[in-house]
């Protein structure tokens, strides 16, 4: 796929960031389409993790089947994410606030 982004050269510059997330075992998504554009950000993200290890939460909005779809295409198991409308996210982070 060809962008205005020089994915390759973002990726490199940052290449100790990506480095250090060995570490992480948890990653949240928010407000992001997981599309193919952003694709490579993601796959050097999922090869510098522990995949087993690490868990991501995935705020979506509008149908979770395409997100679905991209988070399987990069690499992360089902069983390691959990997709959230974001809709719904956002009223849950209101709850709170809420009570008087």
């Amino acid at each position: 796929m060809t962008t205005f982004k020089p994915t390759q050269k973002v990726i490199h510059a940052n290449a100790g960031f990506f480095a250090g997330l060995s570490g992480v075992k948890r990653i949240e998504v928010m407000g992001h389409s997981v599309s193919e554009v952003d694709r490579p950000y993601f796959l050097e993200v999922v090869r510098n993790i522990d995949i087993p290890r690490v868990r991501w939460k995935v705020s979506y909005f509008g149908d979770p089947t395409g997100v679905q779809k991209q988070v399987a295409a990069i690499g992360i198991p089902s069983a390691q994410s959990n997709l959230r409308s974001w809709q719904t996210s956002r009223q849950a982070d209101r709850l709170p606030w809420r009570h008087h």
